[in-house]
């Protein structure tokens, strides 16, 4: 008598209906019986889905492959209750069985009619597209329950770093709930972040040492990439984001005051000039890349030439096809240049109150800007508040249809946090403009103290700040093409106000600026 092995697998281990474990190991059974096969073995495969993860179905198929290899010659059936046990994907369903037919295994069902025949080949194929086809509908049909789950304010996905699951008798799905300890280092990652003081490595740096642990009692590893995605998921913000892009009041507890979400979302979304030449960084030499030749207008690199005794720092221009690329600047003589550049560029005294007197003014203007635009958009909260309880009043009335009431309800709700968000916007607490003003003078007559002071990426930020397109040497003197606004801005003021002569007093030629190697 021939050998047989069963093989048997279920999606739910609630599964009732006439096909649980036990109903398909019997049919397996009489099956094997009616053929004529001695069973001598019944792998199960329990509460396993037919389309689990890519990597976990596969390797599920892979053991049950290894197990024909490494048992091969002991039998020569394989007996499923139905072709959609054995795989629900028709390239995975001929791997397998043309696998097993290298090692003289044959493939049966216990319900269906298949065979080596033309016509049970043909029935085979036929049967694995079904069970494909069935898996594909079900797949669709799954999403489109999860995102219902979502219009009801459910989030039928894993929960987000900082809550857990909740179970409640009765619900497959329940609201998820805060999770103590680390809904502390989401407040936390909001809270620093919104203060626009610190970047997200320096937070992630900082959280590691908190040595926070999940749920699951898994330690977190902290990278900016996770800080990212808490800043940007609106779940702590209490809603949920749908695949068409809306924003869902969700039942979950929010963590997140809107005000501090949007704050975060608009640090983020500030952009940075693009480098426009990027080189590694060397504490040496804190100009290289920001000088440009004035031949070829590439950026000037840097580097250590040994001499007999010492080494000594030199800039100089690496393009091989210019006409100054063999001329080198020693490292103090292009830095002494820039620091006078710097001293050029300081604005005078009379320039500085003129722009401080004109700040005010429309400082005090938009201050009162500001309090008008606070008002409309507490008027508007106001009003959207009305509206949300005009739709609740209706709904409970039955005016209006239910389904209608929380759509209505999850659009309002979405249009009053983004108001509510504006009024910290609008009108925030009251500066001390001119503390800053003192602190912004102190900075304008020490500018060339504070660039030689500075350490070496510290200059590199101020010099990239005061000329974003870096500055040109002329091998006789260093000229800049643009400054940045707030010089510009001063400058600009300056001059549109100058009754008695150039407020700069010939001291700051700002635009194309020219500073002159002193005779020797």
């Amino acid at each position: 008598m021939k050998n047989a092995v069963i093989y048997l697998r279920y999606s739910d281990p609630k599964q009732t209906g006439g096909i649980t474990i036990e109903t398909q190991e019997a049919a397996c059974r009489a099956a094997c019986e009616r053929e004529g096969y001695e069973i001598v073995d019944v792998l199960k495969d329990e509460a396993v889905s037919a389309k689990e993860s890519k990597d976990l179905n596969k390797r599920r198929l892979a053991d049950l492959y290894n197990y024909c290899i490494q048992h091969s010659g002991k039998f020569e059936l394989l007996m499923v209750y139905k072709l959609n046990r054995f795989a629900r994907s028709v390239e995975q369903h001929s791997w397998l069985r043309a696998r097993l037919k290298e090692h003289g295994i044959l493939l049966r069902s216990a319900t269906e009619v298949i065979n080596e025949t033309p016509e049970g080949k043909l029935m085979e194929n036929v049967l694995a597209s079904i069970a494909q086809f069935d898996n594909d509908v079900k797949s669709v049909v799954v999403k489109k329950n999860m995102w219902q789950r979502v219009e009801q304010g459910l989030f039928p996905f894993p929960p987000p770093f900082g809550y857990k699951p909740q179970v409640h008798e009765g619900r497959k799905i329940a609201p998820y709930i805060l999770d103590k300890e680390p809904i502390e280092a989401v407040k936390y990652v909001f809270k620093v972040f919104s203060e626009g003081k610190v970047s997200k490595s320096l937070i992630a740096s900082e959280l590691k040492t908190w040595k926070v642990m999940t749920y699951r009692g898994k330690r977190v590893n902290w990278t900016p990439q996770l800080v990212y995605r808490i800043l940007k998921n609106p779940y702590y913000l209490g809603f949920l984001r749908h695949e068409d892009g809306r924003l869902i009041r969700g039942l979950h507890e929010p963590c997140i005051e809107p005000e501090v979400f949007e704050k975060c979302q608009g640090i983020q979304g500030v952009g940075t000039k693009p480098i426009i030449y990027k080189k590694s960084f060397n504490e040496d030499f804190p100009l290289r890349g920001h000088v440009y030749c004035d031949s070829c207008k590439k950026p000037l690199t840097a580097s250590w030439s040994t001499g007999k005794y010492k080494k000594y720092p030199y800039y100089y221009c690496q393009n091989p096809s210019c006409r100054r690329s063999k001329k080198t600047i020693s490292k103090d003589v292009l830095e002494n240049e820039y620091l006078e550049m710097l001293t050029q560029l300081k604005p005078t005294e009379k320039a500085i109150n003129v722009f401080e007197s004109k700040l005010l003014k429309r400082y005090k203007e938009r201050e009162s800007e500001l309090k008008s635009d606070y008002l409309n958009t507490l008027k508007e909260v106001q009003e959207l508040e009305k509206q949300e309880e005009w739709v609740i009043e209706s709904g409970r009335k039955g005016i209006i249809p239910e389904h209608l009431v929380k759509k209505q309800i999850d659009d309002l709700e979405q249009q009053l946090v983004f108001a509510k968000a504006n009024l910290n916007d609008n009108y925030n607490e009251e500066l001390d403009v001119k503390s800053l003003l003192s602190f912004a003078n102190s900075f304008f007559v020490r500018l060339d103290i504070v660039w030689l002071d500075a350490s070496p990426k510290a200059k590199v930020r101020l010099q990239n700040f005061l000329f974003p397109n870096g500055v040109i040497y002329h091998y006789s003197g260093l000229s800049n093409t643009g400054l940045c606004p707030l010089f510009q801005q001063i400058k600009d003021v300056s001059l549109s106000k100058s009754v008695d002569g150039d407020l700069t007093e010939n001291r700051t030629p700002i635009a194309g600026m020219k500073t002159r190697r002193p005779n020797r």
